[in-house]
């Protein structure tokens, strides 16, 4: 019987709201907020959370956050690739693109929001997770995505379904960020707050 092993695949917003959401603890010189930071870190180098290619493209650019530089250097010597998942990436792009969002769209209109699509993250984080669950190898991995993305759709205007939504059609579980750190890693987190 094959182990069961997860992997976080995480987005570009998930990583991005890790400062975000921990960062009080930055600015009152906690050790808890190092830790937290290490112990994601150390979750990236031994490949239990995956950062793909097209996330890392995203995230790099991205400066007005103290500690970007920080982790931009830790995360990009385990960065996975993915251009050999274009050809699925294309196969989501065209089972779940939104009619409603090409409705009103001139063919060149749409060609460049495809473009767009194929060239972020989103549909290659799904491809990946898809290619895990197939993978057949000694371990068979438990792909979840992390994403702060909601099935809310009003005034949404991409051309591709949103993640949590795909996520949901093609069985993969996703998750936001605090519920993977403070549900799926809880035996491995341990946090005390003392009030004074």
């Amino acid at each position: 019987m094959f182990e069961t092993k997860r992997k976080l695949i995480i987005d570009n917003d998930s990583l991005i709201k890790f400062f975000n959401y921990y960062f009080f603890d930055r600015d009152n010189r906690s050790v808890i907020y190092q830790n937290l930071k290490n112990f994601v870190y150390s979750k990236i180098k031994s490949g239990e959370i995956v950062i793909i290619d097209k996330v890392f493209s995203e995230f790099k650019y991205i400066d007005y956050i103290k500690d970007i530089k920080e982790i931009k250097n830790k995360i990009k010597p385990y960065i996975i690739k993915t251009e050999h998942l274009m050809v699925e990436a294309e196969n989501l792009l065209n089972k779940y693109t939104l009619d409603y969002n090409k409705k009103f769209k001139s063919p060149a209109e749409i060609e460049i929001m495809e473009n767009e699509a194929l060239n972020g993250a989103d549909l290659f984080i799904i491809a990946l997770c898809k290619e895990y669950k197939e993978y057949e190898n000694k371990d068979k991995i438990e792909p979840v995505v992390v994403s702060e993305e909601t099935f809310n759709k009003k005034g949404y205007k991409k051309l591709v379904d949103k993640i949590p939504s795909i996520c949901k059609k093609e069985g993969i579980e996703c998750v936001r960020l605090p519920h993977s750190l403070f549900n799926i890693y809880k035996d491995e987190l341990e946090f005390d707050l003392k009030i004074k």
